[in-house]
C-alpha cells in the first residue's frame, strides 16, 4: 500500500513548477490530491493529467491572498474528499514581471511590497486558518511551507521576495508550537534556485553557471527533488520532524562565501580541472586535420572557445584573423584546404593553468614525407574555461608554406636573443653578457605572474628570483630548455625543471613548463608566466 494511502492533500500554486511536482508526487504516494491554483485552467490540466495515470484529484482555482475564496476552495477540497490531511502552502507571486521590480528597497513600489505579503504570508497564514479546523476535527495532519533560501541569504534584490520568505519560516514555528500537541506537525522546505520551467526559460546561463558553482550537489534541483522532500515530509516516516526548516539546496547555503573561489583555486592547483581542459583542447587540435568536421567535434569547439572569440593568423594568409565562435569554427580545418594536400598533425605536450593552454603540434605533410613544422598553440581563457584568443607560432600561413616548398621555417628575429637569455636562466649564471640579453628581452617594468599570488614587477626582482629558486635548493635547481618558439607577439620555451628540497628530504620536484612571454613593439617582454604540465607537484614541492 502507498505511504500516503487514504491522505487527502491540497497544493496551492499547484497548476506549474514546483507545486505542480508536489501535487504529482504527492498522487503517486497514494494521497488524494486538490490541486489548487490562481489560474483554474492550469490547476485542471494538471488534476486530469493525475486522474489520467491512476490518481484521484480536483482543481480548484483561488486567489490565496483572499479569505472568502480560501474559505470556499477549503470547503470544495471537504465536499470532494472528506477531509484535509496535508497541506502544501506554495502558492507565492514568482513572475518574471513581477520579480524585475521587486529590487533594492529605496527605490521599492509600496504597492508590490504590500502585494508581496499578501500572497506569500498572508496567504500562507489563511489557508492554514482554515485548513487548521478541518485538521483538528481528524485527529491531526501536516503542514508544509515552500520558504526559500532568499529568507536567510540577503540579496542584492528581491527584498520584497526574501522578507516574505523569512516570515514564512517564523510563521511555520507558530504553527508547529501551538498546535504540536494536537497531532498536527509544520515544516518549512527550502529549496534554493530550483530548474523550474520559468527558471530554465528565464535565467540567463551565465548565472545559472553561477549558481552551481557555489552548489555542493553536481547540479540545480529540480521541482521533483523538492517535491521528494515534500512526500517524505507528509508521510509519517517524518513524525517527528516539526518546526524545522528542511532546505532543499543542494548545500548552497551551507558554505562559507568563498567556497566558489576556493574549489576554483584548489582545482587548479590539484590540476583536476586542468586535466579536462587539456583532454578539450587535445580532441580540439586533433579536428584540425580532418577534411570535415564532424558534429562532436563542432559540439566540442562550442564548449571551448567563446562567443566572440579570436583565432589570430588563422588562415593561409598571414594576415588572416578568424573572429566570433561561428568562424572560427568553419575555418579551424583550414590547413587541410591547401593545394598541396591536406597536412598531417600530431598533438605533443599539452599545458594549462587554468588561465592559458599551451599545445604544441607536429605539422608534416604526410607519414613519410620527412617535411615537418613544429608549431606552439596558445590559448587565453576567460573565467569559464573558454578560449578568447588563439595564437600559433609559427603561424599556419607560415607552416603551409614550409611544408609546401620543402623548406625549414625561417628563424624568426626574436628567437635569437630569447634564446640567449633563456640560457642564462638555465646556466642560473648573469655575468656581463648574460645581463646584456636579459636587458635586451626582458623590459624594465616586466612582471612575472604568478599562481601564488604578487610576482616581480621589474627586471631587477626577476633576476633576483631566479638566485632566489637557487638558493632554497641547495644549488639543485636545474632547467633544461627543450625548445623555444616567438614571433611579434610571443615567446615560448619549453622546459624541464629539477630540483630538491635539502631542509626537506626525499621532496624531489620533476616537471615540464612552457614559460610563455607577451612582447611589446620592440620584441620586449612586458609579461610572462610558467604553465607546468603538473602544477600539483610544483606546488607540492614548495609547501
Amino acid at each position: 500500500m502507498a505511504e500516503l494511502s487514504g491522505k487527502v492533500a491540497i497544493v496551492t500554486g499547484a497548476g506549474s513548477g514546483i507545486g505542480e511536482a508536489s501535487a504529482r508526487g504527492l498522487a503517486t504516494a497514494g494521497a488524494k490530491v486538490v490541486v489548487a491554483d490562481l489560474n483554474k485552467e492550469r490547476a485542471q490540466a494538471v488534476a486530469d493529467s493525475i486522474v489520467a495515470s491512476g490518481g484521484e484529484a480536483i482543481a480548484v482555482g483561488f486567489d490565496t491572498s483572499d479569505e472568502a475564496q480560501v474559505k470556499t476552495g477549503v470547503e470544495a477540497a471537504v465536499a470532494a474528499f472528506g477531509g484535509i490531511d496535508i497541506l502544501h502552502n506554495n502558492a507565492a507571486i514568482t513572475s518574471v514581471d513581477f520579480m524585475m521590480r521587486d529590487g533594492p528597497i529605496h527605490g521599492l513600489d509600496v504597492s508590490l511590497w504590500d502585494t508581496t505579503m499578501a500572497v506569500n504570508v498572508r496567504g500562507y497564514m489563511l489557508c492554514a486558518k482554515h485548513v487548521i479546523p478541518v485538521m483538528l476535527g481528524r485527529g491531526g495532519g501536516v503542514i508544509l511551507n515552500t520558504s526559500s533560501g532568499a529568507g536567510i541569504l540577503g540579496e542584492l534584490v528581491r527584498s520584497a521576495y526574501g522578507t516574505s520568505k523569512a516570515a514564512v519560516m517564523g510563521f511555520t514555528r507558530s504553527v508547529a508550537t501551538q498546535y504540536g500537541k494536537q497531532g498536527i506537525r509544520c515544516v518549512s522546505v527550502m529549496p534554493g534556485l530550483t530548474m523550474t520551467p520559468t527558471v530554465a526559460a528565464n535565467v540567463p546561463p551565465p548565472i545559472l553557471e553561477m549558481m552551481k558553482r557555489h552548489t555542493l550537489t553536481q547540479e540545480l534541483a529540480t521541482p521533483d527533488d523538492v517535491a521528494a522532500a515534500i512526500v517524505f515530509l507528509a508521510s509519517d516516516r517524518a513524525a517527528r520532524i516539526t518546526g524545522a526548516t528542511i532546505p532543499v539546496d543542494g548545500g548552497f547555503g551551507i558554505h562559507t562565501p568563498s567556497f566558489a573561489d576556493e574549489m576554483a583555486m584548489w582545482a587548479a592547483a590539484s590540476g583536476a580541472s586542468g586535466a579536462a581542459v587539456v583532454e578539450k583542447v587535445r580532441h580540439a587540435l586533433d579536428a584540425r586535420y580532418r577534411d570535415t568536421l564532424e558534429a562532436d567535434d563542432v559540439a566540442l569547439l562550442e564548449g571551448l572557445l567563446a562567443e566572440d572569440a579570436v583565432w589570430h593568423g588563422a588562415g593561409l594568409d598571414a594576415k588572416s584573423d578568424a573572429r566570433g565562435r561561428t568562424e572560427l569554427i568553419r575555418r579551424w580545418n583550414e590547413l587541410t584546404k591547401s593545394d598541396k594536400g591536406a597536412p598531417q598533425i600530431d598533438v605533443g605536450d599539452v599545458y594549462t593553468d587554468g588561465n592559458h593552454v599551451v599545445a604544441v603540434l607536429e605539422v608534416s605533410a604526410g607519414e613519410g614525407s620527412g617535411r615537418a613544422v613544429r608549431q606552439a598553440n596558445i590559448f587565453h581563457l576567460d573565467d569559464e574555461g573558454k578560449a578568447t584568443e588563439i595564437w600559433a607560432i609559427p603561424g599556419n600561413a607560415v607552416v603551409a608554406q614550409a611544408l609546401a616548398s620543402g623548406k625549414p621555417v625561417a628563424e624568426h628575429p626574436n628567437v635569437a636573443i630569447f634564446r640567449a637569455t633563456e640560457d642564462a636562466r638555465a646556466r642560473n649564471t648573469f655575468g656581463p653578457e648574460d645581463i646584456g640579453h636579459i636587458e635586451r628581452f626582458l623590459r624594465e617594468d616586466v612582471r612575472w605572474i604568478s599562481p601564488w599570488g604578487k610576482g616581480p614587477a621589474s627586471r631587477e626582482e626577476v633576476i633576483a628570483q631566479f638566485g632566489t629558486f637557487n638558493q632554497a635548493t641547495g644549488g639543485t635547481f636545474k632547467l633544461d630548455i627543450n625548445e623555444v618558439f616567438a614571433d611579434d607577439t610571443h615567446a615560448i620555451s619549453l622546459v624541464r625543471l629539477q630540483a630538491d628540497r635539502p631542509d626537506r628530504p626525499g621532496k624531489h620536484m620533476d616537471v615540464k613548463e612552457a614559460n610563455v612571454f607577451h612582447l611589446d613593439a620592440n620584441g620586449q617582454a612586458y609579461e610572462f608566466w610558467g604553465v607546468a604540465d603538473d602544477q600539483a607537484a610544483i606546488n607540492n614541492f614548495w609547501t
